[in-house]
């Protein structure tokens, strides 16, 4: 039994090679984003992105955000901005390091 968050083709082929006859149950089609969501795209100097970030918050009165950065560090600085600019922000990570995930 072989079970992912995401599987990649790479993945489904291995599994294919090496299970007997492979079922696979999908708990939502990939790549979908949920009706509910509003997806936008914004071009702006990457270091106009916190600025732009902080305007849409106070300016859309969001009060839930999820913003993913790349870095514990980017995070961490970001959540400090945030703060200073009166947006309630917390950081969430698990100092976990992403060097035993296998690449195929």
């Amino acid at each position: 039994m072989l079970l992912f968050a995401r599987l990649s083709d790479k993945i489904k082929e291995l599994a294919a090679g090496l299970l007997n006859r492979p079922t696979m149950i999908e708990l939502a089609r990939r790549n979908v984003t949920a009706d509910t969501i509003t997806q936008r795209a914004y071009q702006v100097d990457r270091d106009k992105k916190r600025q732009l970030l902080a305007d849409l918050i106070k300016q859309d009165d969001w009060y839930k955000v999820l913003v993913f950065t790349r870095t514990k560090y980017g995070a961490d600085r970001l959540v400090k901005q945030l703060n200073d600019d009166r947006i309630q922000a917390l950081g969430i990570h698990g100092n976990k390091s992403q060097g035993g995930v296998p690449t195929l």
